[in-house]
């Protein structure tokens, strides 16, 4: 899903770009993250790695003309795209031009433009992205490279994945802090990521601190870090993601922890990635109707509870196996909650059977046939899955008739 600048990037370029894009996914569209900033930051990514004498200057926007992250006011083409730059004050931009990228043209960069990329919150993504290159001068600029490092001295006994993603925290987001467009200033924001970045090697390098910070990260933070969990997710599940991670992780030296993070029941222990669609009260309400998490006295407490945190609850008090799902597999509602909840499309909820407030129309919608899409998951949440009715979870709870067919 990335549009890389080349075809030819490596699995460590390829893991880094994704983490650093993901820094920035915040209140834009999904999908110019992928098609427009994974371009830029790939360039800078490969570039990164191959300079040998420039490193983070790549990042100082008073070099405008071999820079990634300038002042808006020095791009190249600021002109044709005056309307769009009107309020950016700074910019990322790729340094290799976008020529014949179809994907590209569809944002206008095209022929001899340089893409750029503007993060919605670029002063405090800047400084993040300042900290993690940082901390990776000393990992070869290897995402991979930190992770097997930190696995081996850090990390041996279960849970696997949560220590993980605290190492990726540290990484990244552990005291970066809140900063504004008239702190950029390129040396002091990198004195600053050097200070901290000594803090975070000197935790990694200490394992009862490392497991000591872990522990009180564990109490709350952990529910935190929506883009962090995106991410970490991505490397499990994703198929093209999942590849270069395993791959880089086996490249680096880690083939015994691989079989082990290669089992279905490490899923068990991510956590839902903290969401406005999975803590939507419609949502929420009903498919917590009349259970004891909603009625029981002991349980009013639940209410305050974010999603994420109630799911790991509920995991846990209920036994659930990994066969019968786990709290990520929730994050559903990114696609389920605009589609159904908020436009009150009760009668076609399955969630809504369950809990006898409405589903009374999915035997209109179901047409049990295995050369079709199933018109649940496509009207629920955009998917384009088959339908199986011969294993399908719907006709096996009893919430479709058997019967129950549509003529199209």
């Amino acid at each position: 899903m990335i549009n890389f600048y080349s075809k030819k990037l490596s699995d460590d370029d390829k893991l880094l770009t994704h983490w650093l894009c993901y820094i920035m996914d915040r209140q834009t569209g999904y999908k110019r993250i992928w098609d427009v900033a994974g371009f830029v930051v790939s360039d800078l990514v490969h570039n990164i790695r191959l300079s040998s004498d420039m490193r983070l200057q790549l990042l100082n926007p008073s070099n405008s003309i071999k820079a990634y992250f300038i002042k808006a006011s020095d791009y190249k083409w600021k002109k044709k795209y005056s309307d769009k730059l009107s309020r950016a004050k700074y910019i990322l931009v790729a340094r290799h031009k976008a020529d014949n990228n179809k994907i590209l043209e569809k944002y206008k960069f095209a022929g001899e433009t340089n893409p750029y990329f503007r993060s919605r919150f670029y002063p405090s993504d800047y400084k993040s992205i300042l900290c993690t290159l940082d901390i990776l001068r000393k990992y070869d600029f290897s995402l991979a490279n930190y992770l097997c490092q930190v696995i081996r001295k850090n990390i041996s006994k279960e849970p696997i994945v949560p220590k993980i993603l605290f190492a990726l925290y540290l990484l990244t987001y552990y005291e970066v802090g809140k900063t504004s467009a008239s702190d950029i200033e390129f040396n002091s924001m990198k004195s600053e990521a050097r200070k901290r970045g000594k803090k975070v090697l000197k935790i990694l390098k200490d394992n009862k601190e490392f497991i000591k910070k872990y522990e009180n990260f564990m109490e709350g933070e952990v529910f935190k870090q929506k883009r962090a969990w995106c991410a970490l997710r991505d490397y499990f599940k994703y198929p093209e993601l999942k590849r270069c991670f395993f791959n880089s992780l086996k490249t680096h030296g880690l083939q015994q922890q691989v079989k082990v993070l290669r089992k279905k029941k490490i899923l068990s222990q991510f956590e839902l990635p903290g969401d406005v669609w999975n803590n939507n009260p419609k949502f929420r309400n009903c498919i917590l109707k009349e259970t004891s998490y909603e009625s029981d006295p002991k349980y009013k407490r639940n209410k305050r509870m974010m999603m994420n945190r109630l799911l790991r609850k509920i995991y846990k008090d209920e036994g659930i196996k990994v066969a019968d799902g786990y709290p990520e597999q929730f994050d559903v509602t990114f696609s389920f909650v605009p589609r159904m909840c908020s436009e009150s499309n009760c009668s076609l909820c399955p969630y809504g059977k369950d809990s006898g407030v409405g589903g009374e129309d999915l035997d209109k919608i179901c047409i049990q046939d295995p050369d079709k899409f199933c018109p649940v998951a496509l009207i629920c949440c955009g998917y384009k899955n088959y339908c199986n009715p011969d294993s399908c979870k719907l006709l096996e709870l009893g919430y479709i008739s058997r019967s129950a067919r549509t003529i199209l």
